[in-house]
């Protein structure tokens, strides 16, 4: 699947989730993205990114920055720049704390 927006993006990896984490999607999700974003220094949109990728969700600007000759990391930080403003929906949705 390759998603266009923030939305889809979000909608696919909560359902995701869901199978894999039933008994709380949305929390195990909010724990992994501030988990790894601590971890790994990393900004929330970067690591929505790369655990959307993780999930085989492939995400338009990403894959276009890919074709433009950019490597996989390089595209992942382009587009993470690119769509700052998915970090602030990201935010509002699960409250995280970074």
């Amino acid at each position: 699947m390759i998603a266009k927006s923030f939305e889809e993006v979000l909608n696919y990896l909560i359902n995701v989730y869901r199978e894999d984490y039933p008994h709380n999607p949305e929390g195990v999700l909010r724990f992994h993205l501030e988990k790894l974003a601590r971890d790994h220094e990393l900004n929330l949109v970067e690591v929505f990114i790369r655990l959307a990728y993780e999930n085989g969700i492939r995400i338009e600007l990403v894959e276009a920055l890919r074709v433009s000759g950019l490597d996989f990391n390089e595209a992942v930080k382009e587009a993470s720049i690119k769509l700052r403003m998915w970090e602030e929906k990201l935010k509002k949705q699960f409250s995280v704390r970074v």
